[in-house]
């Protein structure tokens, strides 16, 4: 049985690594790297020689396995990434979680990790954190940030220089922008910079300041004691808004139309905030209650609102309807008449009874009376049947399944249409070897993309409209596929590490939607 390694490799300086860690690079069957050709820097400058095979995110799912198999059967691996310890925001965890399922060992060495010194660095409390990684780009992305609002912890994400300014401001908006953070770029390199400020400042400084290199951004927690008293503050404010809604929505339903029954809705409402202070238990059987009848006048309304009377014709079916909605304003008056009497006991038994709340339940009772007397003027037309209720004729039915109809053609369409669009944005791009794309089929004879069974689970799938910039982690670069010269540049990192920048995404993907770089 053999073991699987997992060993740190430098985030930037290349001294920061163990001894250990190169012993083991030295000694295993087979190192597996991210990126042959980074890691291949580090493991000649310090003279180490030993076979290198690919293992990245493109092809985990498929060799995971067999690595594992291969680890069962006798073999020492190590596994390393780019930068820093595999598994975290990198590959790793599937290789690792084969070798479990199969019993082999998994020895992980201790080492370099970025977010480790950014934390440390920061100012901020770090006996507690929240380590978050990449937040998601698009789908989940809104999400995750209100999530993080009440994290408690100390919080740790990592982003590219692309999006490190939206990052900022979605996290100001979201958590605040007084939030205290710190942000560190670089780390352990020439131009390692920590800036450390509310969110609003960071934003700033790189709003100002053109972001380069890898960022580590943390951010403090939701403090306990302010998280405690926004909540207080809150529950008060949402119960006197709530008192206020509730006995101005009553009065207005029992007393329309008049000054005098104006003022009476405003003294209710002042009379309800003046006693908010007193005991919360009592006060939320009395809301409760005042909400149930509310809810019951509400339903009442609508009843009455769907019965639409025009005198002098009658039908069968409009006669039922009717009945029916003035069966269920009666069933519902006299719900409301029970919950008015409780409301009455409530508050002879409480420390709120008023003379302002005692006026405002002879309100509702008086309001319940005339609705009854309506009621049954109704029912006296009705029975005279002196009573039509102008409603779903067969026009209408007609009309409303027309609509039916085009509502779902244009769902259709517009599902048609999306699906076009993504697939008019849509592209793939794959970068390796002259020997990696061979053995894909992608390069054949000279040519590329000529035969159909090119492996194309091997590309990259991107969005044209969005991913614009390509890291190619290579000294050398030539583009095998045509795009129109004038859309794009190649840029070297201060690395010399070569870089696809899109310029002209429309005129760049004009040609082909395929995009194959070999490196070196």
């Amino acid at each position: 049985m053999g073991i699987l390694y997992v060993v740190p490799t430098p985030v930037g300086n290349l001294e920061d690594i163990t001894q250990r860690a190169l012993r083991v690079l030295r000694e295993v069957d087979l190192i597996l790297a991210e990126d042959t050709r980074t890691s291949g820097i580090l493991l000649k400058h310090y003279g180490i020689s030993n076979k290198l095979c690919a293992h990245h995110k493109f092809n985990e799912h498929q060799t995971a396995h067999a690595f594992a198999a291969r680890m069962a059967g006798g073999e020492n691996m190590a596994l390393i990434t780019d930068a820093g310890t595999p598994g975290i925001s990198d590959p790793g965890f599937m290789l690792v979680r084969e070798c479990a399922e199969l019993g082999v060992r998994v020895e992980c060495l201790p080492g370099a990790t970025a977010f480790v010194p950014a934390l440390v660095d920061s100012g901020l409390p770090c006996e507690r954190f929240a380590f978050e990684g990449f937040l998601p780009a698009k789908k989940g992305r809104n999400t995750h940030l209100a999530a993080l609002a009440e994290e408690e912890r100390t919080m740790v994400l990592y982003e590219s220089p692309y999006r490190i300014v939206k990052t900022l401001a979605q996290l100001a908006e979201t958590l605040g922008g007084s939030r205290r953070a710190s942000v560190t770029r670089e780390i352990s390199k020439v131009h390692e910079e920590t800036v450390r400020g509310t969110l609003e400042e960071i934003l700033s400084h790189f709003q100002s300041n053109e972001p380069r290199g890898e960022f580590v951004i943390v951010v403090e927690g939701l403090n306990r004691k302010q998280k405690k008293q926004r909540s207080i503050i809150t529950f008060h404010i949402m119960k006197k808004a709530l008192i206020a809604f509730m006995a101005a929505g009553l009065l207005a339903s029992c007393n329309e139309g008049t000054n005098t029954q104006q003022a009476k809705s405003d003294n209710t409402v002042d009379s309800l905030i003046g006693v908010i202070n007193q005991k919360d238990n009592e006060l939320n059987d009395i809301l409760s209650t005042f909400n149930d009848i509310q809810e019951g006048f509400r339903q009442i309304n609508e009843a009455e609102g769907r019965v639409n009377i025009e005198r002098g014709k009658g039908e069968k079916s409009a006669k039922d309807d009717i009945m029916e909605s003035i069966s269920f304003i009666r069933r519902t008056m006299e719900v409301n008449r029970e919950r008015i009497a409780k409301l009455k006991q409530q508050l002879k038994t409480s420390s709120f009874n008023t003379d302002k709340l005692q006026q405002t339940i002879e309100g509702l009772s008086n309001e319940l009376e005339q609705k009854s007397e309506q009621i049954k003027q109704l029912q006296s037309e009705l029975e005279a049947k002196n009573i039509h209720i102008a409603e779903q004729d067969k026009q209408i039915t007609d009309l409303n399944t027309n609509v039916n109809t085009l509502t779902t053609e244009n769902a259709d369409k517009a599902r048609t249409v999306e699906r076009q669009d993504k697939q008019l944005n849509t592209a793939w791009y794959v970068f390796g070897t002259k020997k990696e794309l061979k053995e894909q089929r992608i390069l054949q004879s000279g040519d590329v993309l000529k035969s159909s069974n090119f492996n194309k689970d091997y590309f990259t799938k991107i969005d044209i409209r969005v991913d614009k910039v390509i890291k190619l982690y290579s000294r050398s670069a030539k583009l095998l596929t045509t795009h129109p010269a004038g859309s794009y540049t190649l840029e070297r990192d201060a690395q010399k590490m070569y870089t696809l920048r899109i310029t002209d995404p429309t005129k760049f993907w004009s040609v082909s939607k395929y995009l194959v770089v070999v490196v070196k």
